[in-house]
């Protein structure tokens, strides 16, 4: 289950090795991208309207 998200991450968003270095740097990074992609799926699955109303 969890592979499936990571081989999404390392395709799609072309996340293919971490940019920084150590455990923190790293970290930091993963969860920004572990972020995009949610927000990505939240508005593919919900729409663009549900996140705007002008």
């Amino acid at each position: 289950m969890v592979e499936h998200l990571f081989g999404s991450i390392k395709q799609r968003m072309n996340q293919g090795a971490f940019l920084m270095r150590g455990l923190v740097s790293v970290n930091a990074e993963f969860s920004l991208t572990a972020l995009a992609y949610t927000l990505r799926r939240a508005v593919n699955i919900l729409g663009v309207s549900r996140f705007y109303t002008p």
